[in-house]
């Protein structure tokens, strides 16, 4: 494996790791439900793109963890609910705006949305950083 690659995807899962850290410090916020949904949103897409980054893949200026998933997809290095990923996407979106407040079908994520997100983020993060092996 390229040592460079692979300090590279290090520094993908370091970024990753600091959204995890946001989410942990609001996720007993409800007021907050859109904004801990745009940071696992933003783990998923940076601990994706340290994979990438790994395999030697040229990494995408890109926001789709959808899309992101698909580059790796086929690589076996790991499975995941691609379902989830186009809602993060959805919610990524929306969230980034005045107004939208990241709305799901039904409005505002919920406290359990944030929860079930989170947990989605923290678990694909940890994945992703035993193959990068740091």
């Amino acid at each position: 494996m390229d040592r460079n690659k692979r300090l590279l995807a290090e520094e993908w899962l370091k970024s990753a790791y600091y959204d995890i850290k946001a989410i942990e410090e609001m996720i007993h916020n409800p007021e907050l439900s859109h904004i801990t949904v745009f940071h696992a949103q933003q783990c998923v897409e940076k601990s994706l793109k340290g994979a990438i980054e790994l395999l030697n893949i040229p990494v995408p200026k890109i926001h789709s963890t959808a899309k992101l998933y698909g580059m790796i997809k086929d690589k076996n290095i790991i499975n995941i609910d691609v379902d989830i990923l186009d809602k993060l996407d959805d919610i990524y979106i929306d969230a980034r705006y005045p107004g939208a407040l990241g709305l799901m079908p039904y409005g505002k994520p919920t406290k359990e949305d944030a929860e079930l997100f989170y947990s989605y983020a923290k678990d694909l993060y940890e994945k992703i950083k035993q193959i990068v092996g740091c």
